[in-house]
């Protein structure tokens, strides 16, 4: 009889030291999991306002700024609390808002860059979701959370391509001085910034649409 408790108490030990250690490991896991999601909420914040940014200087610089653009980017420079925050930025948005359409197209038209001049257009990362990619499986309960951070990734990808573009025809604005040819590169580049700019609102609709 001793025996048998001896063994019953071996078992008992046994089964507790792996429900201890299946535990511990779930811990371990639930904490990784806010870290990173505290982590990636913080950068896909931060890329949502440069994007917002991107549509209000760009369609500054190309003269197609408009009502519905504003509103959309309104509420992100609003809440926008990171370093980058500029309260001028928001000032100008309010008063845009606040705008007849008549005044806004006035204000389109000084302020266009005259015809040829460039945009220059800059290229954005998220180096944490890069780096943390593989722990992504943190969140294999969310599925829906896993695609729309790799739907912005991709998203991002296309933006960066548009940059590219962009930057391509700018070098053949200076380069290619034809009479043919550098209208046609003036017009791509302007083609390239309109779809980048577009592109920036579809991520911030992106990002608004994760629910962390």
């Amino acid at each position: 009889m001793s025996g048998s408790s001896s063994l019953l108490g071996v078992i008992v030990g046994w089964l507790l030291g792996i429900g201890s250690h299946f535990i511990i490991d779930d811990v371990k896991r639930r904490r990784e999991e806010r870290q990173l999601r505290a982590t990636l909420r913080t950068e896909f914040g931060e890329l949502q306002y440069r994007m917002a940014v991107v549509v209000i200087t760009v369609e500054m610089k190309l003269g197609t700024t408009n009502r519905a653009s504003i509103e959309l980017i309104r509420p992100i420079v609003a809440a926008y609390e990171g370093m980058n925050r500029s309260e001028e930025v928001l000032k100008f948005i309010d008063s845009t808002l606040n705008a007849t359409d008549k005044d806004i197209i006035a204000m389109n038209k000084l302020s266009k860059l005259q015809s040829g001049v460039g945009i220059s257009l800059q290229k954005y990362s998220i180096p944490m979701f890069e780096a943390k990619l593989g722990l992504l499986s943190l969140f294999e309960h969310n599925p829906q959370l896993q695609s729309q951070l790799l739907e912005v990734r991709l998203g991002l990808n296309m933006f960066n391509d548009l940059v590219d573009r962009a930057r391509y025809f700018l070098e053949l604005t200076f380069s290619n001085t034809s009479p043919t040819n550098h209208p046609r590169a003036v017009e791509g580049q302007d083609a390239s910034c309109k779809l980048a700019v577009e592109r920036a609102k579809i991520l911030i609709r992106q990002i608004g649409k994760i629910k962390w």
